[in-house]
């Protein structure tokens, strides 16, 4: 534990948000999506989720950081995987440009603002029924 302690206070205090929110977050989805599949990744996201659920619930508190953690890391691929898939259709509309593929492309980003903002809001009532807002001492 030392060694990580170490590690982290090596990194600059900059660069900690986007390491620890993207990069490492990446680099797990990759490495379980190239020994496995992407259904193992989100088996092991939800179950991750769960334990740390159980965990929380038994008076652990710092297991909500988990939880939090992979549940919204499993409702961001589900996303990503929505938008991803109307990525054909697009690509339809953009090949034979028309008034009428206009229009569908102009719905088609509706969408995906719809479905952007839907997840978020998702993410967030979930975990904060889950486990609760955060007390704070001041």
């Amino acid at each position: 534990m030392e060694t990580l302690y170490g590690l982290y206070h090596r990194i600059p205090k900059k660069w900690r948000k986007p390491i620890f929110g993207w990069v490492l977050p990446f680099l797990f989805g990759l490495i379980i999506t190239l020994i496995w599949d992407v259904g193992t990744l989100l088996v092991i996201l939800f179950l991750l989720f769960a334990i740390s659920f159980l965990v929380y619930e038994l008076g652990l508190k710092g297991a909500r950081v988990i939880g939090v953690w992979s549940i919204t890391q499993y409702f961001k691929r589900i996303r990503g995987m929505l938008l991803f898939a109307l990525l054909p259709t697009l690509w339809e509309l953009i090949k034979k440009p028309s008034l009428e593929s206009i229009i569908g492309i102009c719905f088609l980003i509706i969408i995906a603002f719809s479905i952007w903002d839907k997840f978020d809001e998702i993410m967030g009532d979930f975990t904060r029924k889950t486990f609760g807002t955060r007390r704070r001492r001041r």
